[in-house]
């Protein structure tokens, strides 16, 4: 069910790109989320560069709007009341697997 459910609702996060200077191009910069593992302690064990999926409970503490020339940009602030770890099977769909599964049994038949 986690993964029907996230498949329609996670969406791809684009980099803001910020900074220009004169001599340094603009870099992409993501949302950001920091914590401790008071918070979550598996991440004493994880490594820099590397994907992780977080279920996340969030209560809405702010919300501002500014306006961009004729659109407006909305920013929120939340408390985190609780978090998780989830696992790449609880969330991502594995067509490769399902894929080479697929062919193993085709020619497991077709051979056997």
């Amino acid at each position: 069910m986690l993964k029907e459910l996230l498949k329609e609702k996670l969406k791809t996060v684009k980099p803001k790109k910020m900074g220009e200077t004169f001599d340094e191009p603009k870099k992409e910069y993501y949302p950001h989320l920091n914590l401790s593992s008071d918070d979550l302690k598996e991440i004493k064990d994880w490594k820099i560069g590397k994907d992780y999926y977080l279920v996340i409970k969030v209560e809405q503490t702010n919300k501002n709007m500014r306006a961009e020339g004729k659109d407006e940009k909305w920013s929120a602030d939340f408390d985190i009341k609780q978090i998780g770890v989830a696992s790449k099977d609880d969330v991502v769909e594995d067509e490769e697997k399902d894929d080479k599964d697929d062919i193993k049994s085709k020619l497991k038949s077709k051979y056997a």
